[in-house]
């Protein structure tokens, strides 16, 4: 059960997670949203990216949940070196 709800959190937020909060692209304004704006706006990253991803895999014929999820976990953690620690806003958020 932990295990499906880490895989849930790997696909379905994580990456948009991430590239939401990274600092470039007006951060300010996307800081000072709702927190339930900026879950939906994560969500919705993640879902499209998750979907590119698997269609990726699917194309190439080596489509799994665990290679998807390894996909997802790779680019985020690629996401997470890229940002250098800069993911806390500067301001607390709405």
């Amino acid at each position: 059960m932990l295990l499906a709800l880490a895989s849930l959190a790997a696909i379905a937020y994580l990456p948009g997670a991430l590239i939401y909060r990274l600092p470039w692209a007006d951060r300010p304004k996307r800081a000072s949203l709702a927190v339930e704006e900026r879950v939906f706006w994560a969500v919705i990253i993640s879902a499209a990216i998750s979907t590119l991803a698997a269609l990726a895999l699917a194309a190439a014929g080596a489509y799994s949940l665990r290679r998807l999820i390894a996909v997802d976990l790779g680019l985020a953690a690629i996401l997470f070196i890229s940002a250098r620690g800069r993911l806390r806003y500067a301001r607390p958020a709405a």
